[in-house]
């Protein structure tokens, strides 16, 4: 197949742009969305998920990771982004794209730091105490985890600190309270020291760090990310190292500093890396998605019995070449979780949707060669998720925006960044006010930065206003999305441990 020979069913988009591969010849590249689907019915929801695709940048060399977020506190969603790139020399560090809105969405690309290189993973968390978003990152060669802090103008002004050097290879860092103090702390995964580390955010506007090791012997520890897997308010961690092929989990049994007890999912996933948590079955349990670059495999473990530490494999596939992330998410809104995968090499973008627990592959992009970099939110906050994806040795990003929910069907009305928050930040509760005419019944979400549902509630507004208790959300920002009948209304809330 040539990269021209797309199989999508075909609606075609003449996007014009070229790119250098491996440095040897610049290809025209011919971008496909799928034919749209006639909706359900009287409802404004598609049988599948379509895309448009958007360029977000063409030029990105080494892109191998992505967080979505308001950094600029505008209301709508920009992108920050890692270069890992070979060789690592020329990698372009750390920069952030700023939504500048329209149709289609333009963009703008700053940098943050463009010395540090070889970025393995990118957060974005409140570390110091104040009200401003800060950026967490790792690097492969020089053996760091380091935060910036924002000055207030995202534009420009990023000041790095180090949270850790004389690591070997750190390929994870995620920002998260473990220890219940209301700062945010940072988990590290180094995989040539084969370990997960918890780093104690020591307070204070430039904070000290207290590293506690949760684990040494985590064979090639490429993964780590944060989740409260039984359900008893604390958070624990879910980890993948590709030495020992395993996904495990390490209980969070409280304490200062934190006790850890370890269990493990699987032990044969050929290559595990980048584990996510998802409720495959909505029996308000989570679930762990696992990829396996070396086995060319993306599964999903059922819990069965988390105090018991049992788990059902379910094999969504083994031919996605180096298979480096899967996401599980209702892509089409039919109630049943699909998963969004990429693979790197040759490069390959797909949704498996899941009918009645049968996954089918559907191929967004081929051909992507490098492909590491994903995440799946809802950008344009239309009710439906859309992929964010970039493609390493292509050096290109995408914007893939779901037509699942359009605002064009017949009946819908929708109105998106309107909804007055207060106090916000917040600490504890907050008054959602909705705009306009009256509403009854509504139905609430709140979703994170890695665009999970947190709080899902029914509730009826007293004169449009709905309290919402928020003592239980993590440092970081959210989306609070509300639903009164066909109207849909958005806002953004930024939870602080004042």
């Amino acid at each position: 197949m040539n990269r021209h020979d797309f199989p999508f069913r075909s609606v075609c988009i003449l996007i014009s742009f070229s790119f250098s591969l491996l440095g040897l010849y610049s290809w025209p590249c011919l971008i496909m969305a799928q034919q749209p689907i006639t909706p359900i019915k009287n409802s404004s929801v598609q049988t599948n998920a379509d895309f448009i695709i958007h360029p977000v940048d063409m030029n990105i060399p080494g892109i191998h990771c992505v967080k979505v977020l308001d950094l600029d506190f505008d209301g709508d969603e920009d992108i920050v982004g890692g270069s890992e790139n070979t060789p690592y020399s020329s990698s372009v560090g750390l920069v952030w794209w700023r939504n500048d809105g329209g149709y289609p969405v333009t963009w703008t690309r700053f940098t943050i730091d463009s010395t540090f290189l070889h970025v393995m993973s990118v957060d974005v968390g409140y570390v110091d105490e104040d009200t401003l978003p800060d950026i967490v990152a790792s690097g492969w060669s020089n053996g760091k985890i380091s935060w910036w802090k924002n000055s207030g103008n995202p534009e420009s002004g990023w000041t790095a600190y180090p949270v850790v050097t004389g690591w070997t290879n750190p390929h994870d860092a995620v920002c998260s309270d473990i220890d219940g103090d209301g700062k945010n702390d940072i988990v590290g995964a180094a995989a040539g020291d084969n370990t997960i580390s918890v780093f104690y955010n020591q307070g204070g506007a430039l904070p000290a760090w207290q590293e506690e090791i949760v684990d040494s012997n985590f064979g090639g520890a490429k993964s780590i990310i944060v989740e409260d897997l039984d359900n008893d308010y604390l958070p624990d961690l879910i980890g993948a190292g590709d030495a020992c092929d395993d996904i495990a989990w390490w209980k969070n049994l409280g304490g200062i500093p934190v006790s850890w007890e370890k269990q493990l999912i699987t032990t044969n996933l050929d290559g595990s890396i980048n584990p996510d948590a998802e409720d495959m079955n909505y029996d308000g349990q989570p679930d762990i998605i696992g990829a396996g670059w070396a086995g060319n495999e993306v599964s999903f473990w059922t819990c069965e019995g988390i105090a018991t530490n049992s788990w059902e494999k379910t094999l969504v596939t083994n031919q996605l070449a180096v298979a480096v992330k899967g996401i599980g998410r209702d892509i089409d809104l039919d109630n049943d979780k699909d998963i969004i995968a990429v693979g790197k090499v040759p490069g390959e973008l797909a949704i498996f949707y899941n009918e009645n627990g049968v996954f089918t592959k559907d191929i967004l992009f081929p051909d992507f060669n490098g492909g590491t970099a994903l995440a799946v939110i809802d950008m344009d906050h239309d009710g439906d998720d859309d992929i964010v994806a970039g493609a390493g040795v292509l050096k290109q990003l995408y914007l893939f925006e779901n037509q699942t929910i359009t605002t064009s069907l017949p009946g819908t009305d929708r109105i998106s960044s309107t909804l007055l928050v207060f106090p916000n930040p917040s600490s504890g509760e907050f008054t959602v006010t909705i705009p306009g005419e009256p509403v009854s019944e509504v139905e609430v979400l709140i979703i994170d930065s890695n665009g999970k549902t947190v709080l899902f509630s029914r509730m009826n507004p007293d004169n449009n206003r709905v309290m919402i208790k928020g003592h239980g959300l993590a440092v970081g920002s959210y989306l609070i999305k509300i639903s009164a009948g066909k109207k849909i209304f958005t806002g953004s809330l930024f939870h602080s441990f004042f």
